[in-house]
């Protein structure tokens, strides 16, 4: 990833309702070059910070702590750590839709202004039935996003249901297959 240099000064990203409440954003309404922006911009002040040579830190151990993979590590923690701090003040996950495949046990969960996601829910125990009743009082819980080009994308999120205390866990490495009616 290339960074460019640029001032240390972040800009602010407000997207706030008439009411002054946080809401949910389509991307198409963002202006996705300021995120980049903002970004790039976190990033290269957290770089100039890191990069610096500490008052009692030894050549060698600067030299072990500072390289060209260490670097491209701290770049992606970066970039995860600001987009995920944007998107959480951007995105409220509210459901618009959800689904049940109960073939595959799976939950296909739809969010305004994000891509589908898919959960395992069994129908054992009166999990799913449980999850459907409960719907409205699910709560979602550790978030992590990345920013692609029709927006921001869920990578994962802990989806929790306080009537049966049962946890699911939504990842998008996880090839699951939902089988429409």
């Amino acid at each position: 990833m290339k960074i460019r240099i640029i001032s240390c000064t972040l800009l602010l990203l407000n997207f706030i309702s008439l009411n002054g409440q946080i809401t949910s954003i389509n991307m198409s309404l963002i202006n996705k070059e300021r995120i980049i922006n903002d970004i790039e911009a976190f990033i290269n002040c957290e770089l100039e910070k890191w990069q610096k040579k500490g008052k009692f830190e030894s050549t060698y151990t600067y030299l072990q702590r500072v390289n060209a993979v260490t670097r491209a590590n701290k770049i992606e923690e970066l970039t995860y750590k600001k987009i995920n701090a944007i998107a959480i003040t951007i995105i409220n996950l509210s459901i618009k839709e959800h689904e049940y495949d109960p073939d595959n046990e799976l939950y296909k969960i739809e969010f305004i202004g994000l891509p589908p996601i898919y959960i395992n829910v069994p129908v054992s125990n009166n999990e799913a039935h449980s999850f459907d009743r409960n719907i409205k009082t699910i709560n979602f819980r550790n978030p992590t996003y990345t920013l692609t080009e029709n927006g921001f994308m869920l990578l994962s999120l802990d989806i929790y249901n306080p009537i049966n205390h049962r946890t699911y866990t939504y990842n998008y490495q996880n090839k699951l297959i939902f089988k429409k009616k």
